[in-house]
């Protein structure tokens, strides 16, 4: 396979293997100079619920189609974005997201007998920028960013993340992929998914009978990672997952450090076809 044919078949791997992770597939999303369609399949673990100790496995879709010059609609996993520009370094536009809720579902004992919290749909915009760093086009930079808010009434608020993704073509085969990413969340956003109020309480002796409440900010770094191969014309096989770290009041809640991790590990494999 010619290096031309690489970069037109190249997809961000780390996104192809994050989608998997059904409860939490929020990762960057870096992309490519070349345009290409492409419609994927991958397969992962993920937490079984935000600040869990536990990963859970699943399956999820991915996919792009180009509908006017760099212009595309797009989905990975669980979000889906529309890119607006018509532009080889500028992608802009909006962005759907459904993130997952917690119920009795979760193998964790105490978390389980938890007030469940819903599934939500989340809208957005997001913007992206790459840099070209060597004639190679798939060595670059991309920053990206995004906000967030809740389009139902699971929470109050919005959440977003800004990140930088590095990609080095070690060969005409081999393309590898390390990023970072801080991400945030308002008041209610975090309070939802980290504290414990209510009848909750009681389930946590630590807390002495008053509530947690968790407070907005910075809540996680984020570092993916991959490898992508081509395995012909038209199939690429990708590698990847993510590190988070929880920080702040998410790091600190009894959820994460009585009942779960503040480290957060994701892994997936996953394989598109072009077209």
């Amino acid at each position: 396979m010619t290096k031309h044919q690489f970069a037109r078949g190249t997809l961000a791997l780390a996104v192809a293997a994050l989608v998997a992770s059904a409860a939490q597939a929020q990762g960057f999303v870096p992309e490519f100079q070349d345009g290409i369609n492409f419609v994927g399949l991958a397969a992962g673990s993920a937490p079984d619920f935000w600040g869990s100790d536990n990963n859970t496995g699943g399956i999820a879709p991915y996919g792009r189609y180009l509908f006017s010059g760099q212009r595309y609609v797009q989905l990975l996993g669980t979000e889906l974005t529309v890119n607006l520009v018509d532009n080889k370094s500028w992608r802009v536009g909006p962005v759907l997201r459904y993130r997952f809720g917690r119920n009795d579902d979760v193998d964790n004992k105490v978390v389980k007998q938890m007030r469940p919290i819903d599934d939500t749909l989340e809208a957005g915009v997001f913007v992206a920028y790459r840099i070209q760093l060597s004639a190679n086009p798939l060595h670059q930079l991309t920053f990206a960013a995004d906000v967030l808010g809740d389009t139902g009434d699971t929470y109050n608020g919005a959440n977003g993340s800004v990140r930088v993704n590095y990609f080095h073509p070690f060969n005409e085969r081999l393309l590898g992929n390390i990023g970072f990413g801080v991400a945030w969340g308002s008041d209610n956003f975090t309070d939802t998914y980290f504290g414990v109020h209510g009848s909750d309480i009681a389930l946590y002796p630590s807390l002495h009978g008053k509530p947690y409440t968790a407070q907005g900010g910075v809540n996680a770094v984020r570092v993916p990672f991959g490898l992508t191969t081509p395995l012909s014309k038209q199939w690429m096989l990708s590698a990847g997952g993510r590190y988070e770290r929880l920080l702040g009041d998410a790091e600190d809640s009894p959820i994460v450090k009585q009942e779960g991790d503040a480290n957060q590990w994701m892994f997936g494999v996953g394989a598109a076809y072009l077209f």
